[in-house]
């Protein structure tokens, strides 16, 4: 989901235009932010069907932060853009 926003815009950052500047992506990102977790933990929803297990909270830890890697991978690849893009203006 970190990945969505961020590529929303390959020369501004998630941060310069706000989160909150595109409320349609925002609210599928918040849905499924939901919807995930509630298959895993709560036991009426889909857990057989998927299969689910709760993760320990060192699961938890770990996947958050390798999920946020791409994220921040994105976040610089685009500021690197935005930093060349000014230079070359300025020449």
């Amino acid at each position: 989901m970190g990945h969505v926003l961020t590529i929303r815009s390959d020369q501004d950052s998630l941060f310069k235009p706000g989160v909150l500047s595109d409320q349609p992506l925002l609210m599928a990102v918040l849905l499924v932010l939901g919807l995930q977790p509630a298959t895993v933990y709560i036991p009426f929803l889909p857990q057989g069907i998927f299969k689910t297990q709760p993760l320990s909270v060192w699961e938890q830890v770990l996947w958050l932060a390798m999920s946020s890697v791409v994220f921040w991978a994105v976040e610089t690849d685009v500021g690197e853009t935005e930093y060349f893009i000014r230079r070359r203006e300025m020449d």
